[in-house]
């Protein structure tokens, strides 16, 4: 077998392979006696059909298969022969077969020999995981808040901040005539700016989509009261019809439930071992500041990774053929996140095409982070422990009974535990780039 090895780029080689009959015979003959062996013909029994009948019949289908089962073995030798670090065959080209000689040219994909740029000293984005008092008291008061009960108001009784205020309003521009707003703006405009029944309000807290000034004029008012010349200038944020333009509306309160949020008492009550304020205010503390330093710790990973892929010589060719694993692999995820949020099938299928071609983007630089941080782990050293291995194991696997060594031990025959290794060896990378960054 002779081989022609020529470097297209630091990710493909062209190999031009030709043997001879006596190196190629051993495929061939593989595949004709399957051929005997399993073929069919009418008025014969399998297994009995003569050969000769066999060559005249099936020429064609056995040249095909002999020439892939010749065209797999020669490229698996010549792969060893020439010590290349395969992994996929890209393109086949000028494949001969014929009675005395085989001959094929193929493309093949290699991992690239890598020159790792500077890791050290990386830009990180710093995140600040402080927890003021003000961010407490804010999240106490969402908290009453969301844990609030409400009761129908009594006779006598007046809007106050946070009750759920049920009105009608009507609105006229403020011109000369008065003219009312329905007879200004398209009716689809009007249905909401115009006139309504039975509109709602949390009193005193605005609503970005509701009538601007309404949570505040309501409050201090009483079921049955009526409230005239609301002034109300509008922004551009609203249909063209009525922006930048004032309206005076007049509301009336129909009904209200007033808001009572839950007391020091009741949250402490509510709240498992904690006995005063002092103390659920510590509880939040802690608890943002637990939330706060594992947002932050995401952020600077997703950073520092960026700052990696970034850095001078990390733009080096990578495999297309892993590039597109990984997009197939990418795009699946977009497309089952779609269907949990919703998305039909047609919609997905009109989006193909767009969701393919982004994931591609997302696909080469998880193939380019592979190899920069496989090279990383080689120099410096970096590996799995058997404790880490284990750890691992016992915080993710399901079921929290079972044998932990035992499933090592599956995992590993099974070869399973290679990818819980790499995923160490990458938190393991990350978390060396960070302590080294800058």
């Amino acid at each position: 077998m002779t081989i022609e090895k020529k470097n297209v780029s630091s990710c493909v080689v062209e190999l031009s392979i030709k043997a001879e009959k006596a190196e190629f015979k051993p495929a061939y003959d593989k595949v004709e006696k399957e051929y005997f062996k399993n073929a069919s013909l009418p008025g014969f029994r399998k297994g009995k059909i003569p050969a000769s009948l066999i060559r005249t019949k099936f020429a064609s289908a056995i040249k095909r298969d002999a020439t892939e089962e010749i065209f797999q073995d020669l490229v698996k030798k010549a792969v060893a022969q020439e010590k290349i670090d395969f992994l996929a065959v890209t393109g086949i080209d000028n494949v001969e077969l014929t009675e005395e000689s085989f001959s094929v040219t193929c493309k093949i994909d290699v991992r690239p020999e890598i020159k790792l740029p500077k890791y050290t000293g990386l830009a990180v984005e710093k995140v600040d995981t402080t927890v003021t008092d003000e961010q407490i008291e804010s999240h106490i008061a969402s908290y009453r808040k969301m844990n609030a009960k409400y009761e129908m108001a009594k006779e006598g009784d007046i809007v106050e901040k946070g009750d759920f205020v049920t009105f009608s309003f009507s609105g006229v521009m403020n011109d000369k005539a008065k003219t009312p707003v329905k007879d200004v703006v398209p009716e689809e405009v009007a249905k909401n700016f115009a006139e309504r029944e039975f509109f709602w309000v949390s009193a005193g807290e605005e609503d970005e989509k509701g009538i601007p000034g309404f949570a505040e004029a309501v409050l201090g008012m009483k079921a049955g009261e009526t409230k005239e010349d609301i002034k109300v200038k509008f922004g551009k944020d609203v249909d063209a019809s009525i922006a930048g333009k004032t309206v005076l509306y007049t509301i009336k309160i129909d009904s209200f439930r007033k808001c009572f949020p839950p007391t020091d008492e009741d949250i402490i009550k509510e709240i498992p071992d904690v006995n005063t304020m002092d103390e659920f205010r510590a509880l939040l503390r802690k608890t943002m500041e637990d939330n706060k330093k594992a947002q932050a710790k995401r952020v600077q990973e997703d950073s520092i990774i960026e700052s990696l892929l970034k850095a001078k010589g990390a733009d080096f060719e990578v495999p297309q053929s892993q590039v597109y694993e990984a997009q197939v692999s990418v795009y699946e995820k977009y497309v089952k996140s779609s269907r949990e949020n919703g998305m039909s099938d047609a919609d997905i299928e009109k989006a193909k095409k767009e969701m393919f071609d982004s994931a591609r983007e997302f696909a080469e630089k998880q193939v380019r982070m592979a190899y920069l941080f496989a090279k990383i782990a080689e120099k410096e050293n970096i590996e799995p422990t058997d404790e880490d291995v284990k750890k691992f194991v016992t915080e993710n696997y399901e079921d929290k009974s079972a044998d932990i060594d035992k499933v090592i031990e599956f995992m590993t025959q099974t070869g399973r535990i290679n990818s819980v290794k790499s995923f160490i060896i990458n938190q393991k990378v990350v978390e060396f780039l960070l302590s080294k960054a800058k």
